[in-house]
């Protein structure tokens, strides 16, 4: 999760509040962004989605807040050191030329396509139960 609660109660007051920022990003109820203001963070993925919307495109302040919570750009390794519903943070080591790691963790993260006992066992890790949503 992109953690800094202040850029997070920024982000929604930008947006126009709890309710309008559920409109503008296709929310039924402002449930979902009343918890991330409430716990000061908003998943990944979710930033993704919010990046990807009319408003960001029309208000440079919401993307300066954007970027501050998830840069776009980054140069250090994106591997994801901990916990990511708690406190984690980015290896941040220099990147392999073309690959967002470190050269550590592109070896970690990549599989080679002629590499059939890795792939086999990421099939096994994604047949498990309670995988079903990937």
């Amino acid at each position: 999760m992109c953690k800094t609660g202040d850029d997070v109660s920024a982000l929604v007051q930008a947006f126009g509040g709890l309710t309008a920022m559920a409109r503008a990003l296709g929310y039924a109820h402002p449930s979902t962004v009343q918890g991330w203001r409430q716990r000061g963070a908003i998943p990944r993925w979710r930033i993704y989605e919010i990046r990807h919307s009319a408003v960001v495109r029309s208000n440079p302040a919401v993307r300066a807040i954007l970027d501050r919570l998830d840069p776009k750009d980054p140069t250090g390794c994106r591997y994801i050191a901990g916990d990511t519903k708690a406190e984690w943070s980015y290896c941040n080591q220099p990147q392999q030329k073309g690959s967002p790691y470190c050269p550590q963790h592109h070896a970690l993260c990549r599989v080679a396509p002629d590499d059939a006992e890795a792939i086999a066992e990421l099939e096994r890790a994604a047949a498990m139960p309670g995988r079903e949503r990937f």
